[in-house]
């Protein structure tokens, strides 16, 4: 059976912002890099590793329209830290640079896109595996569909 990969862009980099030390990880202008070097050590993972037929990152294009119908939605949820904002565009850069198709859809979340993805894959027969650590991804496990947390590996 041919096997997708769906990355959760978002949900994986604030795990890698967190589980990596920003104040070791930077360019020398100061620009943090920990978030990128994460995300792309797990990118390379993948590919060497995994070596799926299909693969793809999803990264959040504002919200969904939850928070009109439900006030509190996301709403005891930190802002985003400045330093990882500011790697976000790199990490986009680098999914990029390795031809890695990019899904999103203006209104829409990563996890919005990812489930549709699962669904329209599960019907051609392709299973799917998704990274993230959005614990309301679980929703989609299925026969066709698994899910995983990103594993991170300290540098050096």
């Amino acid at each position: 059976m041919p096997r997708m990969i769906l990355i959760d862009g978002h949900a994986v980099a604030y795990r890698q912002f967190f589980a990596l030390p920003v104040e070791s990880m930077s360019t020398r202008a100061g620009e943090p890099t920990n978030a990128v070097f994460g995300f792309t050590r797990i990118l390379l993972d993948i590919l060497q590793k995994d070596r799926p037929d299909y693969l793809a990152v999803s990264f959040d294009m504002g919200l969904s329209g939850r928070d009109v119908l439900f006030g509190e939605y996301k709403g005891t949820r930190e802002k985003m830290p400045d330093e990882l904002r500011s790697q976000l565009e790199r990490i986009d850069e680098v999914v990029r640079a390795f031809n890695i198709p990019v899904l999103t859809l203006d209104g829409y979340e990563a996890d919005d896109v990812i489930g549709t993805a699962t669904r329209q894959a599960e019907a051609q027969d392709v299973a799917s595996r998704i990274i993230t650590g959005d614990r309301d991804l679980l929703q989609l496990l299925s026969g066709h569909v698994t899910v995983r947390a990103p594993v991170t590996r300290r540098a050096g």
